[in-house]
């Protein structure tokens, strides 16, 4: 959208604030005066003297207020159409949006709703959550539309490749009396957690009836160049198949050619990630996300701690690691575990032709009896901080699937007869909330591993959600463990005063993040009891 005059000053202003807001410096002032029209020569202007609305969203941070003019704009617009509702739109999930046009639509005028959306969300990660999210939204509405006046499109061009043109585009036309072009789309954050701009014509802002007139030419004008792009026709011709018919599926079903057409489909969710995938407050949630109310949908309250003390644990083991190094280099311990043989028998493992394949087999076996973190540590030393961490990554998730599979094998009632209830609610959770479920359980200390990777398993949690959730909630401890005891060994083999306290910085900032987070974490509970 190009605007000049008032309208680009506003925008100009708002730009300035936002820039302002998010650096604490002022930007360039804009000039008061030029000495030319700046309106490009190779541009024609749809139509001139109009108001603009610009719509925001701004979520309230600090002493600031929330702003949340994009969200109301879309119930005001959804609620006062009579004739049709297009939208364009890259995504749409939102709780609001999709009730306010199930009520609509059950009403006895209802308009009919067309939107035009990509058939396929961008990659696999993207369709299991918002795709998934989508798809339940799209049932919801075809569930209340009984007059059938609801229907989702893709723009189909041959030759493509895939079915569909992608669509990231963010508009939407009421009627002939309202169009809106922008950054928001219709999904919670959008409306509510990110911040964004539209731009908003209103046929009602015309000075007289000429006036109001002129711009619903305007904005059914658009609208009718939107389709004809996707119809592959004129605009001409989109304007009398709408005033030939009334309907506006009516007109997209005639104007279909086999050059290119809107596709009318159903997004299905793909059950398996229907079946993981959350409700809206985590993929697309309407306020941030507090990380004790995420633990609570995924873990149960008899198997969780608060995260802060997993990283205690790990700055109490940093420490515990410090001091035996210290009792390595000072006390007869050294004479009994000779570290220099230790790395001897590495570094000859490491010479041979299958050193990954070797480890990795190690891992599968061994995390059976011996406790995963010491398994990491000593990776680290042994091969050093680049390869000890791809190769601890890699071990972990080979022995958490050999233990899965042992799980699988052993069966869901031997696994919950003999563990108990409180696993048995545990394994709920994992089968039902997938990849982020097995990637929080993986930071909090809530089972011993072995034992978390046989319920899951039991729990018929997919193989690659388990591996994806495994890989994701260790990795980031197993480069942080990898990284300290590389340092670790190099402190024993040439011992200093600096390497030392190195060592013991590491595990007292451990400790500190803690303590830092724990009091983030309290925040939102002492607000709570205080409001109460």
């Amino acid at each position: 959208a190009l605007v000049d005059s008032d309208a680009a000053a506003a925008l100009g202003e708002l730009a300035r604030k936002r820039w302002r807001a998010a650096t604490g410096r002022t930007a360039v002032a804009p000039l008061s005066k030029t000495l030319h029209d700046p309106w490009p020569e190779s541009v024609r202007a749809d139509i001139n003297d109009l108001r603009i609305g610009i719509a925001r969203t701004q979520p309230a941070f600090e002493s600031e207020p929330g702003v949340f003019e994009i969200r109301q704009l879309y119930l005001d617009a959804i609620a006062s159409s009579r004739h049709m509702l297009f939208f364009e739109n890259q995504y749409f999930t939102s709780d609001l949006i999709s009730t306010a046009l199930a009520e609509r639509l059950n009403d006895a005028d209802a308009p009919e709703v067309a939107i035009v959306s990509p058939e396929m969300q961008s990659g696999w990660l993207e369709q299991a959550t918002m795709g998934v999210l989508r798809a339940r939204v799209h049932g919801r509405l075809k569930a209340a539309d009984g007059k059938a006046r609801y229907r989702m499109y893709c723009p189909h061009l041959p030759g493509l490749g895939a079915d569909c043109l992608n669509v990231h585009s963010k508009v939407f036309v009421v009627d002939d009396e309202l169009f809106c072009v922008g950054s928001a789309n219709m999904s919670n954050r959008s409306l509510v957690l990110d911040t964004e701009c539209n731009l908003v014509i209103d046929a009602r802002e015309g000075e007289d009836e000429a006036h109001r007139a002129c711009i619903r030419e305007l904005i059914a004008d658009m609208r009718n160049r939107l389709l004809a792009e996707h119809l592959d026709t004129s605009p001409q011709a989109v304007a009398g198949a709408l005033a030939r018919l009334g309907s506006l599926h009516a007109a997209i079903a005639e104007l279909k050619t086999d050059r290119r057409w809107m596709m009318e489909f159903d997004p299905i969710a793909i059950p398996s990630a229907d079946a993981l995938i959350p409700a809206n407050a985590v993929f697309d949630p309407e306020r941030p996300i507090n990380p004790d109310e995420l633990i609570a949908q995924l873990v149960p309250k008899d198997a969780r701690k608060p995260v802060p003390r997993r990283l205690v644990g790990l700055g109490m083991f940093a420490l515990t690691l410090a001091i035996c190094a210290l009792a390595w280099r000072f006390t007869p311990l050294g004479k009994w575990i000779n570290l220099s043989s230790l790395i001897a028998i590495a570094q000859r493992i490491d010479d041979m032709p299958f050193t990954p394949l070797i480890v990795i087999a190690f891992y599968a076996l061994a995390g059976l009896i011996i406790p995963i973190t010491l398994l990491i540590a000593v990776t680290g030393i042994v091969f050093g901080p680049l390869y000890g961490a791809l190769y601890a990554i890699v071990g972990s998730v080979a022995t958490a699937v050999f233990t899965y599979l042992l799980g699988r094998w052993i069966g869901r009632d031997t696994v919950r007869r003999y563990l108990g209830a409180r696993v048995n609610r545990l394994s709920r959770r994992i089968a039902k909330r997938g990849i982020l479920a097995m990637a929080i359980i993986r930071i909090l200390p809530i089972a011993p591993f072995t034992v978390v990777n046989v319920i899951a398993g039991a729990s018929h949690i997919g193989l690659r959600d388990y591996m994806l959730g495994t890989a994701l909630g260790m990795s980031p401890g197993i480069v942080l463990t990898v990284v300290f005891v590389h340092h670790l060994a190099q402190a024993i083999r040439h011992p200093s005063p600096s390497g030392f306290a190195i060592l013991a910085a590491i595990g007292v900032l451990l400790i500190g993040i803690a303590v830092g987070l724990q009091k983030l974490f309290d925040r939102p509970r002492a607000a709570q009891q205080a409001a109460k």
